[in-house]
């Protein structure tokens, strides 16, 4: 009986060294753990907007937030491959609160478990990922997917069905869908551009349906150049026009320093994602310590610079100053600085300030928003 085990043993151990050796798995991740206060921050919001939204402003809030991410990725020997990443503790601490985006209280979750078979220049994958255009248009938003993957040596182009909400056999007509396709064109020259396009379906509510797009274009002549131009039919908008934003910026170096120039608009329900980074620490959401979205206040036009300086191998700072025009506010006036210094390889400490006098008509702020962060941060 003995022998038998052993041999049942050595043929599940034999077995396991074949799929070993027909699969190669990496791993790869990163985690952080971070501290920021936010104060005067409803400085950006209308006393109707506190009442509606349901909440008593405060003078300050702290948060405490950590994140650890691991992904893996198993290719087979043929090409074609798995994806999955696992999150730890995702969580925000705010009093007696540990939750994560959407309100759900989870220590352990997935967040990309998706599948991808090459067959020449294409390839298909599905399952769960994010889908993201541009970071001032769509950028980092998850769904459930198939699309279709070309590459070759200067295009790529991905044809995407993205499914954001199935139907429940309980309840009739709440799906909500994707249908797109997102071009990458290299030419020549270092210009580059990104073209991308969607329409929404929404059956649980047919004014939320609508096109979308956006062009980015990228290149050097000295100074580095983008510029890109967004829309978003008026249905999908919320409004009785069509949502329109755009900005574009010029980017300088300067030695061990760089500087960047930008300006933009967000007009007609246009609300910049909040992956862009506009330039502002406080007003924006791309920042660790950031408030209202650009685009959140009605039409909005903004201006900004932003410096930055490697003081060492190890240490790099930033300053930053902008200026924001918006419908719901007469004037934001920002100004921030930032330091990240290089701990060990791979590691990163990183500290964040920022300052934002804000005007709201009839003068009614008694104070202006000011906002502090730091941040321990890995990757491997």
């Amino acid at each position: 009986m003995k022998k038998v085990l052993v041999a049942a043993a050595g043929l599940m151990l034999a077995g396991t060294m074949v799929s070993t050796a027909m699969a190669d798995v990496t791993f790869s991740g990163d985690a952080r753990v971070r501290y920021y206060n936010q104060s005067d921050y409803n400085a950006f919001d209308s006393k109707a907007q506190v009442e509606a939204d349901g909440y008593v402003a405060k003078d300050s809030n702290d948060f405490f937030n950590e994140r650890v991410r691991l992904q893996w990725k198993a290719t087979t020997k043929g090409g074609a491959y798995a994806v999955g990443r696992f999150r730890l503790a995702d969580t925000t601490l705010n009093g007696t609160t540990n939750t994560r985006a959407g309100g759900e209280k989870s220590n352990l979750y997935i967040d990309k478990a998706y599948i991808g078979v090459p067959m020449g220049p294409v390839t298909f994958e599905g399952g769960l990922s994010y889908r993201s255009v541009t970071p001032f248009f769509y950028y980092d938003n998850a769904a459930d997917f198939v699309q279709v993957k070309y590459a070759a040596d200067n295009t790529n182009l991905v044809a995407f069905y993205d499914i954001l909400e199935e139907e429940d056999i309980s309840v009739t007509g709440n799906d909500s869908d994707r249908f797109g396709a997102v071009l990458n064109q290299k030419f020549g020259g270092g210009w580059a551009m990104t073209a991308g396009a969607m329409y929404v379906s929404d059956d649980a509510d047919e004014g939320n349906e609508g096109f979308m797009g956006t062009i980015n274009v990228s290149g050097d002549v000295g100074v580095g150049l983008e510029a890109e131009i967004s829309f978003i039919e008026s249905d999908l908008a919320g409004g009785t026009d069509d949502a329109m934003g755009g900005f574009i910026a010029a980017s300088m170096p300067l030695g061990a320093a760089s500087l960047t120039a930008t300006a933009g608009f967000a007009n007609d329900g246009f609300v910049v994602d909040d992956d862009f980074a506009s330039g502002f620490v406080i007003y924006g959401d791309a920042s660790q310590i950031g408030g209202n979205a650009i685009g959140a206040d009605g039409d909005t036009s903004f201006f900004s610079l932003a410096a930055s300086f490697k003081a060492s191998e190890k240490l790099t700072l930033g300053a930053s100053v902008g200026y924001a025009d918006t419908d719901n506010l007469d004037g934001i006036f920002d100004i921030g600085a930032t330091a990240a210094y290089a701990v060990t390889d791979g590691a990163t400490l990183k500290a964040i300030a920022g300052y934002a006098d804000v005007d709201t008509p009839g003068d009614t702020n008694a104070d202006n928003p000011f906002g502090f962060g730091l941040s321990l941060e890995i990757a491997y």
